[in-house]
């Protein structure tokens, strides 16, 4: 296994002479139990810590765990922990759950997972490997109670027990940071840029941060307000080719909009199958996005999974090769446009 330990050795603190004097405060196990539960990372939290992982290797430098740990620790105001203890007192689980050691092992624990999936990805590779390991846990100690009832002794919390390379940088051959998950607004721009004004770049800007980030919900809206936004982009382009189309922009009529320009394109030679594949989509993606902003809506399974991590990642990409193919059609049927 391919690892780097990371111990972090506190001292326990003790209450002043003044603390109550009333029964001991909670056990080791207890401690430990809590602290054990609020040091995993949600998906969300993981997902964070891949986006400042990869803004990190941009500049195409090598990391060491403990790097990356920082820079998520400073993306997520989190403080590095070199030297501290779980000073529980009489205070109860919230001091345990709110205590930067807890707090850092919960960065360690998304870190290392989110390196391991950025392996997996096949986006990082290994530049020096260390002894092997057979698990990982961050040590510190612990007190309890009061100074007349207390309690304390070492302690230890599961930091992600994943095999990851002991420092990493991009896999050779990337062309760019995000291309794979595509959460960087450079490689849309680069892509697409004719379809974005300054409005639709804040508005993409803030769905890929969104999705990086886990916020599903939102990311699948805005993603809908750039899929609406390029859309009219094209439109705009082609209106003097059909009457009825200038006529759907000025009312604002996103879905006639969207059927009209289909139409224009499936003019083109081969052009029907992409025309009516494009629509769909689009269609699909402004259904997805009412549901999400309306929360009196019915139920819909498939509509729900589209705020789910692998269902958003899974739209974006989507997304981003619709977008890419709308744009090219229309300058098959209009060379003069997007130039």
């Amino acid at each position: 296994m391919l690892v780097v330990v990371i111990t972090d050795y506190c001292q326990a603190l003790h209450m002043s002479d003044e603390a109550s004097t009333e029964g001991p405060g909670m056990n080791q196990q207890e401690i430990a139990k809590i602290a054990e539960e609020a040091a995993k990372p949600s998906y969300a939290d993981v997902s964070a810590a891949t986006g400042v992982i990869l803004d990190a290797l941009s500049n195409d430098v090598a990391l060491s765990e403990h790097d990356a740990a920082v820079a998520v620790c400073q993306a997520v105001g989190a403080e590095v922990v070199l030297g501290g203890s779980i000073d529980v007192g009489m205070g109860g689980p919230d001091e345990v759950r709110n205590s930067q050691v807890v707090k850092y092992a919960k960065v360690l624990h998304a870190t290392r997972l989110a390196i391991a999936r950025l392996g997996a990805q096949g986006l990082i590779v290994a530049v020096n490997q260390s002894p092997p390991q057979s698990e990982y846990m961050l040590n510190c100690k612990f007190s309890s109670g009061s100074s007349m009832y207390s309690t304390s002794g070492p302690m230890m919390i599961p930091i992600g027990q994943v095999q990851i390379p002991s420092s990493f940088r991009l896999t050779p051959g990337m062309s760019a940071v995000g291309h794979v998950p595509l959460l960087t607004v450079e490689k849309w721009e680069s892509d697409i840029e004719p379809l974005l004004n300054d409005r639709l770049r804040r508005i993409l800007g803030e769905c890929l941060d969104a999705a990086r980030r886990g916020s599903y919900l939102s990311s699948v809206t805005l993603l809908g307000a750039v899929m609406e936004g390029a859309w009219y982009a094209v439109g705009e382009a082609l209106r003097s080719h059909d009457a009825k189309l200038g006529a759907a922009l000025d009312a604002d009529r996103t879905a006639q909009v969207q059927a009209l320009v289909s139409e224009l394109l499936a003019r083109g030679p081969r052009m029907k199958t992409l025309a009516d594949d494009l629509q769909s989509f689009a269609g699909y993606v402004r259904l997805v996005r009412n549901y999400g902003i309306h929360p009196m809506a019915g139920d819909d399974a498939a509509a729900e999974d589209a705020f789910t991590e692998p269902g958003n990642f899974s739209l974006v990409q989507r997304a981003h090769s619709h977008l890419v193919s709308l744009l090219a059609s229309a300058r098959k049927i209009d060379p003069s446009v997007f130039p």
